[in-house]
């Protein structure tokens, strides 16, 4: 009879914990993505993202003006290539992150240009090279923190 209280509670206190751990995480994974951060996308001349914090706590862009942008292509994601300047140009440096407070905003503009470094002119300035993108399927890869968190990534497709 001892032995069988023993068990009883030994297998409460076992179950009642993994409960509880399994409620946290899952608190968690519903904090994480679109819940935090969400990304308009207004396509016209040229295309702002707007990146909306619906937290109440600040949110970090890592690397905002480095605009990671794929096209889908052959059932692949392929990395587009856009410069944050022109090559060889003394631009400034690019902030490593931005904060957006919260229920705040912050838009990123792209050209719906693909850049590209090009060859050497004679006085060893490589070219800058420009092609508008093709109609398709795109998306845009945020990276961001909020508060002590590690980081998260969003896409948002888009079609242009």
């Amino acid at each position: 009879m001892k032995n069988t209280l023993y068990l009883f509670v030994f297998f409460l206190v076992l179950f009642s914990g993994c409960k509880s751990s399994q409620e946290i995480s899952e608190q968690k994974d519903q904090q994480s993505g679109k819940d935090l951060l969400d990304i308009v996308v207004v396509n016209n001349e040229i295309i702002n993202f707007q990146l909306i914090n619906n937290s109440s706590r600040p949110i970090k862009i890592q690397m905002p003006e480095k605009l990671y942008i794929e096209k889908f292509n052959n059932g692949n994601w392929n990395k587009l290539r856009i410069l944050p300047c022109p090559c060889d140009a003394p631009c400034a440096r690019m902030e490593e992150q931005i904060e957006i407070p919260a229920t705040e905003k912050h838009v990123l503009s792209w050209d719906k240009n693909e850049s590209w470094c090009g060859s050497r002119n004679e006085k060893g300035i490589r070219e800058t090279l420009i092609k508008k993108v093709e109609s398709g399927r795109y998306r845009i890869r945020i990276n961001f923190k909020n508060e002590g968190e590690k980081t998260s990534v969003l896409y948002k497709e888009f079609q242009i």
